[in-house]
């Protein structure tokens, strides 16, 4: 009758095996209705999915859009500025030469008004074989004042000149067509291409007073300036007198002290504006005037509402240079305005314009989706008959088998229960066992955890788990229950997918100890490091992902006009965000080195090229601070190997941020050799400086992460103490290593070494069979450049002083290298005899440039040194390089 009492609760918990019965009534009642929710949730995301990639393609296209018509107006503007610089040097030398003309004898003048009187007021002038020649009317002229006459016509001989000179070579000639008159409109000069008679053809005027009244319209219909302009240069769209094509028509007044001496009128096909805007973008572009009229377009203009889209646009125009957009239906118009007049450009497209631009992808996309429409519902078809509908079958088979194991476990005459090993919590558990375990736990003894741990203590001494294990369990004595010994048999399973234990108590008198604290203290240490590293890498991505916009607006700043000392504050704001992103990608770098997942992709490059790059971005900072950076390769080394070459020049940029943050004065110099070691190709590289130094007690701690050499450097010099402990862990990870050697006051030397695979073929020799005189001053400059010269094949002849250079002997044909420390001196007379030069500086062009016979590149560019040496030069001439270096 003990037992007895177990019976109430066994009978009580029929009710939630009655649930346990509901629930897979419920599961088989509503699979159906969860498959269909789930299929339509599903289909509505893949359909969402499409839509989206539609609307994200027409975003796309309209951004193109706009970008075309950006470059297309920044196209349109670059020829209407040229074509206006030419028309105002063609203005200023007109008017130059009249208050200058030339002085002629007055037969010549006599001869010239002769002549054009005798031909009725109407002569054909030409200054020479390279001028333009003119054609010059007059209507009323001989009633002139003989001064006057004669000083237009010297200036219609002038002008024959002026249209030639207007224009500088290359460039459109926009004043070849176009006429010139005086104030009176008497007296008229036509460029090249205009003549009376076909003016008087193409016009129907009857006579030449009729073409001078259509040519004065003509010139009138340009009076309206441009918005914004002084009236000096007036522009319009006209109709061109003689082809009847549409023409830019630009009006130009010329002026003296005494007054007006004229009016300029040329007159450039719309042609020329279309092709500009046809190089620029292959859209549907027009220029547009003030009242809709197209001066010039990519496509056919007829049928679009341009007059309402203009007024529409020009509506909704919020500043100068401001875009405007503008819906007309399911066409769309973009709009920016032309500077210097009142015309606007604008791109318009419409919705079949994107459906055609994104036909393949709307196919692909339709396809994609359709397919994974009729594979979702098919696989929704295939659980639902195939497995939901079996599991619902055994769901209920083991509902029923563990309501039978419930009934057994209740009714046993020991204490049983299953017990979760993960949570060592009870799953199931009579009413005895319940018993002990409260009894236990008044005893200050967790039972359930205490039977997990120390059956799993028995499995591990017997080399085989989840095997049947017996030991005894004591139980102290307490306020209301003695003290017991239990012996407990335990067997581990699976139940529900868990780990769990199977225990069969009896009372025993059970003896038992806790001593789990230090194994759960050292897990929420581990648990405590790993959180404190994620949330460190965490942190710094999520910084990174602002700073990164702090500095996108700190360089918009940049470019907007600052006072010194404001353009002061933003560099060290700049300085600052540079800082805290380098310590931040050191700090991820660091995090991914650490958990191994650091990613290492081969490639082929040019150790020399490396080193270069990497001089070029810190020679400005070592400059400023005084410093003399030297590069020296070994002849050893090959042209080109394959390596990680992104993570070597990530080691490379540090080991150098580091010596010229640490150097005051003095020197830094990058080296770069080879070493073979175990048949593997060893590359080399030294980073020395004459900095700081460091002691032998901070050298052994110096790659350890977040530490600094002393305490005092963080507040001289800054930095995080990551730099170098991401240099050793990358070197690790590259499968090389990293050392340095130092001394105080002195100076630091930082070696690492990668392993490289040369690359198998013959170096480019592009200065074979050619000889080159080398002066250097600088011993490490000198056997820098002659290995690059002897690299490319050159015969090198060094000279140790370039100030003794007019001593020696060398050939006028032979290119002669000169290179200095210190600034640019004046060349020796061996020089200076109008030959080419190449001066090689720390401060010159990372590309060649040449200013008349004198080139300038960069030291630490080889790729320059040869540009120049390669470059064609005159006949009788031979190249000379000479080059500065720092001190």
């Amino acid at each position: 009758m003990h037992w007895f009492p177990s019976l109430p609760p066994l009978l009580r918990a029929r009710s939630s095996f009655d649930g346990e019965d509901c629930d897979v009534s419920a599961l088989r009642r509503y699979q159906h209705r969860v498959l269909l929710w789930g299929g339509c949730l599903l289909s509505f995301a893949v359909v969402a999915g499409v839509v989206a990639l539609v609307l994200l393609h027409a975003s796309g296209f309209q951004t193109r859009r706009l970008e075309g018509l950006q470059r297309t107006h920044a196209a349109v503007e670059a020829h209407l500025v040229a074509a206006d610089a030419a028309h105002q040097r063609m203005l200023n030398m007109a008017e130059y030469a009249w208050r200058h003309r030339p002085d002629s004898d007055a037969a010549t003048r006599l001869a010239e008004r002769q002549r054009y009187l005798a031909g009725g007021q109407r002569m054909i002038v030409s200054a020479g074989p390279e001028s333009a020649p003119q054609m010059v009317l007059g209507v009323g002229t001989d009633t002139w004042p003989l001064a006057r006459l004669d000083r237009y016509l010297t200036l219609a001989h002038s002008l024959s000149v002026i249209r030639r000179l207007s224009t500088p070579q290359g460039e459109p000639d926009t004043a070849a067509s176009g006429f010139f008159f005086d104030p009176s409109h008497q007296f008229l000069v036509l460029g090249d291409g205009l003549t009376e008679q076909r003016l008087l053809a193409a016009t129907g005027a009857g006579h030449r007073a009729g073409l001078f009244q259509h040519l004065q319209l003509l010139s009138s219909s340009s009076a309206a300036a441009a918005p914004g302009g002084d009236g000096a240069l007036q522009i319009a769209l006209v109709r061109h007198p003689v082809s009847a094509a549409p023409s830019i028509a630009v009006r130009l007044s010329a002026h003296d002290k005494g007054g007006a001496i004229g009016t300029f009128v040329t007159l450039e096909p719309t042609d020329r504006l279309v092709r500009v805007m046809t190089a620029a973008d292959r859209g549907t572009s027009f220029v547009v005037t003030a009242d809709g009229r197209v001066v010039a377009g990519t496509a056919d203009a007829a049928g679009l509402p341009l007059p309402s889209a203009m007024r529409a646009l020009r509506a909704g125009r919020q500043g100068e240079e401001s875009v405007v957009a503008f819906r007309q239906g399911l066409r769309f118009y973009q709009a920016l305005p032309v500077a210097g007049t009142d015309w606007l450009l604008v791109n318009t497209y419409c919705v079949g314009d994107i459906a055609h631009d994104g036909r393949r992808l709307y196919v692909v996309a339709a396809v994609l989706g359709g397919g994974l429409l009729l594979g979702l519902w098919t696989l929704l078809a295939w659980l639902h008959w195939r497995v939901f509908g079996p599991a619902l079958a055994r769901a209920a088979r083991v509902y029923q088998g563990e309501q039978l194991s419930r009934s057994l476990i209740q009714l046993s005459p020991v204490g049983l229960c299953l017990i979760d090993r993960d949570e060592a919590r009870p799953v199931l558990q009579n009413e005895l066992m319940r018993h002990y375990a409260a009894a236990a736990e008044r005893s200050g003894i967790p039972l359930y955890l205490q039977l997990v741990q120390l059956a799993s203590e028995h499995e591990s001494g017997a080399g085989v788990f989840q095997a049947p294990v017996e030991f005894e369990l004591p139980v102290p004595a307490n306020d209301t229950s003695p003290a017991r010994q239990l012996l407990v048999g335990a067997v581990g399973a699976t139940y529900q997918g868990r780990s769990v234990l199977l225990c069969a108590l009896r009372d025993l008198s059970a003896r038992v100890e806790l001593e789990q604290q230090q194994a759960q203290a050292r897990q929420a240490a581990e648990a405590a490091s790993r959180a404190k590293g994620i949330f460190l890498a965490t942190m710094s991505h999520e910084i990174r992902t602002p700073l990164h916009g702090i500095l996108g607006h700190l360089e918009l700043l940049g470019r907007s006009t600052l006072d010194e000392d404001q353009q002061a504050r933003l560099r060290r704001i700049n300085q600052s965000a540079d800082s805290l992103l380098q310590i931040i990608n050191d700090v991820l770098d660091f995090s991914r080195a650490e958990a191994g997942q650091l990613e290492l992709e081969a490639e082929t490059f040019e150790p020399i090229t490396l080193l270069e790059r990497v001089a070029v971005l810190f020679s400005p900072l070592a400059e400023a601070k005084g410093l003399v950076m030297d590069l020296s390769v070994d002849a050893a080394v090959p042209a080109q190997v394959e390596g990680p070459q992104a993570r070597i020049e990530q080691v490379l940029r540090n080991l150098v941020s580091n010596a010229v943050k640490f150097t005051l004065s003095g020197r830094i110099a990058l080296r770069v050799r080879v070493e073979v070691q175990d048949d593997a190709l060893l590359l080399q590289i030294e980073v020395a400086d004459s900095g700081i130094g460091l002691s032998p007690l901070q050298l052994e701690r110096l790659f350890q992460p977040y530490v600094q050499a002393d305490a005092s450097i963080i507040s001289r010099f800054g930095g995080s103490g990551l730099g170098l402990s991401l240099c050793r862990e990358l070197c690790l990870r590259m499968g090389g290593q990293i050392h340095a050697r130092s001394t105080p006051a002195v100076g630091s030397v930082f070696t690492f070494a990668v392993p490289v695979e040369r690359v198998a073929g013959a170096a480019p020799r592009p200065l074979a069979g050619r000889s080159v005189v080398l002066a250097s001053a600088a011993a490490g400059w000198s056997d820098e450049l002659n290995r690059r010269l002897q690299a490319w094949g050159a015969h090198v002849q060094v000279i140790d002083d370039p100030a003794l250079l007019a001593q020696h002997d060398v050939d006028v044909a032979t290119p002669l290298v000169l290179f200095e420390r210190g600034p640019a001196r004046k060349l020796p007379a061996l020089a200076e005899d109008g030959r080419c030069v190449v001066r090689v500086s720390a401060d010159g062009p990372l590309r060649a440039q040449r200013r008349g016979s004198t080139w300038r590149v960069s030291c630490y560019s080889g790729e320059s040194l040869l540009q120049a040496l390669q470059a064609p030069a005159r006949p009788g001439q031979r190249l000379l390089a000479i080059g500065q270096g720092l001190d």
